[in-house]
């Protein structure tokens, strides 16, 4: 089950990030401009992907993940149990019919 894990400052794993193993690494490509939210594991990441070589990073808070309040942690199934108006609101909202 997929819980929702998005606080953004929560770091992830508590773990140095020192670049990625050969077998994660992305295919050569042309790359000019590195896009990033400005929370820090996503700009450390960046600097990580831009290391030796010569590219603007562009922060943007557009680009944050998102926050699921109480929802953090919890699977779907939990919410509904847990806070059914709320999960049921949300759906309505978000995926249900528009009203003009």
């Amino acid at each position: 089950m997929r819980r929702y894990q998005a606080t953004p400052t929560c770091p992830q794993r508590n773990r140095p990030r020192t670049g990625l193993p050969a077998r994660h690494a992305p295919p050569v490509v042309h790359i000019d401009l590195l896009f990033s939210s400005d929370l820090q594991r996503a700009t450390q990441t960046a600097h990580i992907l831009a290391a030796g070589r010569e590219l603007l990073l562009q922060t943007d808070p557009r680009l944050r993940e998102l926050h699921f309040g109480v929802l953090e942690g919890h699977t779907f199934d939990e919410g509904l149990t847990l806070w059914p108006e709320m999960i049921r609101a949300w759906v309505l909202t978000t995926t249900g019919p528009r009203r003009r």
